[in-house]
């Protein structure tokens, strides 16, 4: 255990949120903090508290969804990242592949025909182009305007969680 918790190791997760506007003095150059090590201010900006505890872990994103039926741990394994999508999955807290029927309901269509494990049908994740019925859509085509954020904004509607 340890490297899939639902709190991110300190200086890994999005800064916190201020409310009200106040600030504690002038921005740095740039106008924007310094990003988190592994993390772009991007996705902390435009998912919002949605982040949660989006972090790092080697070149795999993770964070916790979580909704009112349960919680579960969402990795996107960049090892081939950009020259392939992410590879999209549940996990335990160990980081091994939940069996689909323990996946979000709704979230997972079962498992891939090629790749042999649970995945998750959403553009710019690697299950997606690697299915039958997208062989017409090519990865390169989108991998230099996809962004990671957009992609997490796109998995959390897939599982039910909106802002």
């Amino acid at each position: 255990s340890g490297a899939y918790r639902a709190t991110p190791s300190p200086g890994s997760g999005c800064p916190p949120t201020r409310s009200g506007g106040g600030g504690g003095g002038p921005p740095p150059r740039g106008g924007r903090p310094p990003p988190p090590p592994g993390r772009g201010p991007r996705a902390c900006l435009k998912l919002g508290d949605l982040a949660g505890d989006l972090h790092r872990v080697g070149p795999n994103i993770v964070m916790t969804l979580t909704r009112d039926d349960g919680s579960w741990n969402l990795q996107l394994d960049g090892s081939r990242y950009d020259s392939e999508p992410f590879d999209t999955t549940l996990v335990d807290d160990d980081g091994k592949i939940l069996a689909v029927d323990k996946w979000i309901p709704g979230f997972g269509l079962g498992v891939h025909p090629s790749l042999g494990v649970p995945f998750v049908c959403v553009s710019g994740t690697r299950g997606y182009y690697a299915h039958e019925s997208h062989y017409t859509e090519r990865w390169d085509s989108h991998r230099f305007s996809m962004r990671l954020d957009s992609l997490i904004e796109s998995l959390l509607r897939k599982a039910g969680i909106h802002a």
